[in-house]
């Protein structure tokens, strides 16, 4: 698990031992090595963490039901964006991918070669930012958007708080 402020510096890194044993962990995917879990955080641990952070908060990011369900947590709909289901990303009504979304509507290109949780919460952060004022517009009530958590598992996400401080989380997995 990788976080990042604002600015795209890292705040927090650390590997997450899985429940469970790893049979593949997809290296050139994910970038995670049989190595990297040594010293690995319990995922107990990680699991209050995050719980901790996004609890109370609007959740952003790509793909979230997969990474919820990946962390055995859960989250309010209502406090939920997601970009891979948000209208103005999706293409003849399907999803599209975190490195597609940000070659066409940032110019940028990601996820080439192994995985980089630090470059997919940059991205992910961008795109919520770029559409941030649209996207709020069609939620019911009017949001203060200031804290952003990035986590997710291969994909990025991120947590909107209402006080104005801003702090990004991207998880990295398998």
């Amino acid at each position: 698990m990788t976080q990042v402020n604002a600015w795209g510096n890292v705040v927090y890194d650390e590997y997450v031992r899985p429940i469970e044993r790893v049979v593949d962990f997809r290296t050139e995917i994910s970038g995670i090595r049989p190595r990297d879990l040594r010293k690995a955080k319990d995922f107990r641990v990680a699991q209050k963490e995050v719980a901790d952070m996004i609890k109370g908060r609007l959740l952003v990011g790509h793909a979230l039901r997969n990474d919820l369900r990946a962390l055995l947590l859960s989250h309010p709909k209502y406090d939920v964006r997601d970009t891979a289901e948000y209208r103005l990303f999706l293409k003849g009504g399907r999803r599209r991918s975190l490195r597609g979304l940000a070659s066409e509507f940032l110019g940028v290109k990601i996820q080439h070669g192994e995985h980089c949780p630090i470059e997919d919460a940059r991205a992910a952060m961008l795109l919520y930012q770029r559409h941030k004022k649209e996207w709020e517009k069609g939620i019911d009530g009017q949001l203060l958007c200031g804290d952003i958590i990035l986590r997710g598992n291969h994909e990025f996400h991120y947590s909107v708080e209402y006080n104005g401080k801003l702090l990004c989380i991207s998880k990295e997995g398998g």
